[in-house]
């Protein structure tokens, strides 16, 4: 169906997110979340595609970066963002 924007609404670790994608037949959507846990800087990313029946999995990635005077970032394959809903608006 085509909406006129859908809502995605995400999770990562107990804290919660959502983005809005106006005329989202065909568009990507980049899901996000930023956070500081003790010593590190935590960003987690999923990248999405969309269609008029579905959402798929581009992509994903989980960094952490060490508050040390090197800043070595690491990055994992690790699935972190949870798609928990999607809304759509006509």
């Amino acid at each position: 169906s085509n909406f006129t924007y859908i809502e995605i609404f995400f999770k990562w670790d107990n804290k919660f997110k959502s983005v809005k994608i106006y005329n989202p037949n065909g568009k990507s959507a980049l899901l996000d979340m930023l956070d500081y846990s003790g010593s590190q800087i935590v960003f987690a990313t999923k990248l999405v595609n969309i269609n008029s029946t579905s959402i798929t999995v581009s992509r994903y990635k989980y960094y952490t970066i060490e508050d040390s005077s090197t800043w070595t970032p690491y990055g994992s394959s690790t699935n972190a963002i949870y798609i928990t809903k999607v809304i759509g608006y006509k």
